[in-house]
C-alpha cells in the first residue's frame, strides 16, 4: 500500500480527424493468414480482465502490462506474424522484444502491423509510446501516417498504463486517456488543495521500491485519479 498526494496534472486533448483515406496512406502487404493476429486479439481480450485501473475521468479502464506482453511474444510467434502477410514483412526479433513490445502489440491487436516497418524506418519505437497530438514526432507529422495515428490515438492505452519511476514522474503531464494502475483506493485525507489516497499499486507497473528520488527531498507523487 502506498500513500500518494494526487496533483491535478491530467490534461485534455481533442483529436484531429484524418483527412487522408486508409486506401491512400496503407502499405501494399495483404494478410494471408489471419489466425495469428486472431491468436493475440483473443489473449489480449482475456488478460486485460485480470488488470484493472482509472483513467483521468476516474473511469476504470482495463490494461495489459509489459510482462505480459514480453511472456506472449516468443520468437515462433513473431514469426508467425511475419509470414502472414504477403509479402512476409520483415521484423526482427530482437528488435520486438527490446525496444517495441508495446508498438508491435498495439499494430498487431488492431491488424496494422504492416505500418511496423515504416515506423522502425522512422525510429519509432517504444520510447515515444504513448503518442499525443502536441508532442508528436516530426516523422509521424506526414499525412500519409494518418491513419496509424488514429489506430495509436485510439488502442495505445490499452498497452500504456502509467509505469511509476521517479525519473519519470517528475513534471508529468498526462492525457485523461492514461491509465493509472491502482486499485483498492482508499481516501484518507480531502483537503482544499489536494486529496489524499491510500492505494494499492499493480506490481507490474511500480518500480517505486527501493529507488531513491532524484530530487534528494521528497518523492515525486502519481496524479489525482
Amino acid at each position: 500500500m502506498q500513500s500518494l498526494g494526487m496533483p491535478d496534472v491530467f490534461r485534455s486533448r481533442s483529436r484531429a480527424s484524418s483527412n487522408v483515406s486508409p486506401a491512400n496512406a496503407s502499405p501494399s502487404n495483404q494478410t494471408n493468414n489471419p489466425q495469428p493476429v486472431l491468436d493475440f486479439t483473443k489473449r489480449i481480450d482475456e488478460l486485460k480482465k485480470s488488470y484493472s485501473g482509472r483513467d483521468g475521468n476516474g473511469n476504470r479502464k482495463h490494461y495489459v502490462p509489459e510482462s505480459e506482453l514480453d511472456r506472449y511474444w516468443t520468437k515462433p510467434k513473431v514469426n508467425e506474424i511475419s509470414q502472414a502477410y504477403t509479402p512476409h514483412l520483415t521484423i526482427k526479433f530482437d528488435l520486438v522484444k527490446k525496444r517495441c513490445l508495446k508498438l508491435f502489440s498495439i499494430l498487431v491487436y488492431v491488424d496494422r502491423v504492416k505500418y511496423f516497418d515504416d515506423l522502425q524506418s522512422l525510429k519509432i519505437s517504444d520510447a515515444q509510446l504513448p503518442v499525443v497530438e502536441d508532442n508528436l514526432p516530426q516523422a509521424l507529422r506526414s499525412p500519409a501516417y494518418d491513419e496509424v495515428l488514429q489506430v495509436l490515438y485510439k488502442h495505445q492505452w490499452l498497452f500504456c498504463p502509467l509505469a511509476l519511476d521517479y525519473a519519470l514522474l517528475t513534471d508529468l503531464h498526462l492525457e485523461t486517456d492514461h491509465i493509472l494502475p491502482f486499485h483498492d483506493e482508499e481516501k484518507i485525507k480531502d483537503g482544499d488543495a489536494a486529496q489524499i489516497f491510500k492505494v494499492k499499486v499493480n506490481k507490474t507497473c511500480n518500480r517505486l521500491e527501493g529507488q531513491v528520488s532524484i530530487s534528494q527531498t521528497e518523492p515525486p507523487i502519481p496524479p489525482r485519479i
